[in-house]
């Protein structure tokens, strides 16, 4: 068997997974399974005193993404709480996740 006709045999397409409407199904099940989940930093100011968004975040499954509110920070972090862990160091930061509703 050529180098051709082995990548086409590795790549032959598989059977459809059920009519359209089934695989339409299946990959919204998977999409929402896959879905990141929404939080933000919230940064308390005094003791209850007010409060204001520093970042939004997603957390995926082996990470989080942060975006400054003011669209002068992004940053990478191993978790939504290590994110909050860290740059709460300067600031008084409350993690609030978004519901999944």
């Amino acid at each position: 068997m050529s180098d051709n006709e082995i990548l086409a045999a590795e790549h032959a397409p598989a059977e459809p997974l059920g009519d359209e409407a089934e695989f339409a199904a299946l990959v919204e099940s998977f999409v929402r399974e896959q879905a990141p989940r929404v939080f933000a930093l919230v940064e308390e100011m005094g003791e209850r005193g007010d409060a204001e968004i520093f970042a939004w975040g997603i957390a995926l499954e082996e990470h989080a993404e942060v975006f400054g509110a003011s669209g002068r920070m992004r940053g990478s972090f191993g978790s939504a709480e290590s994110a909050c862990e860290v740059l709460g160091m300067a600031r008084e930061l409350r993690l609030v996740w978004l519901s999944d509703t």
